[in-house]
Order: structure tokens, then sequence, then C-alpha cells
């Protein structure tokens, strides 16, 4: 699984306002995909997969964790094999920390003009 473009957008917008991100991903490499494959011939390899990009940062005093990959919300779905190439938000302390799914970068930025 390659990183969506949201993502990518995202991270370079970051950049250019200066606002210093950390890249906490965990992608599965082919060799390790491959290994699996070979325990559970049987299993679609798209299953296997479980990749997740992840963009941390700080944004006034307030953690924020952008994610796209497998079984988030608006990232990789393993029923029908698609990443919908969205991102889900997840802004630490706010009222229940639910997560926020399906957004684009431009949505994220939007959240950040407006948040507290």
């Amino acid at each position: 699984m390659k990183m969506c473009e949201e993502m990518t957008k995202l991270r370079q917008t970051l950049t250019d306002k200066g606002i210093e991100w950390i890249d906490k991903s965990t992608i599965k490499i082919a060799d390790e995909i491959q290994k699996l494959m070979e325990i559970m011939p049987d299993v679609n390899v798209d299953y296997l997969d479980t990749s997740m990009y992840r963009t941390h940062f700080d944004y006034k005093g307030t953690r924020w964790s952008v994610i796209n990959g497998y079984g988030s919300y608006g990232g990789y779905d393993p029923i029908d094999g698609k990443n919908e190439g969205l991102l889900e938000l997840l802004i630490d302390g706010t009222e229940g920390n639910e997560p926020i799914g399906n957004l684009t970068a431009d949505d994220i930025l939007n959240y950040m003009e407006t948040y507290k």
C-alpha cells in the first residue's frame, strides 16, 4: 500500500506552514507479506497488508493524529479491497476523543483554522 495523495498533501502543507510533524507509520514490507502468504496461502493478499500511514503533530498545545490505512475511516477497506484515499483525524483532548473520518487534507486544515 502506498501513501494516499491526501496524506502527502497534508504533510507538505504542514511543512510549508512551519508545523513540525512526525511520521509514525507502520508499513508492511513485501517480504513480510510474502512470509504471511507462505503461512496462509489461501488468504487474499489484500487482507495481509495492514499498513497504516500516521502523521502526528502538535498544534495550539494539542496533539493531532492523522491516519490512512487498513481499517481507517476513509482508508483501506479489507472487505472491498479499496482505499478511498481519505484521512481520519483524532485530536487529543476533544470531547469524547472520537476520530473524525473521511476527510481531505483541506478539511483538516479547516479544522486547524477554527480550533480554539
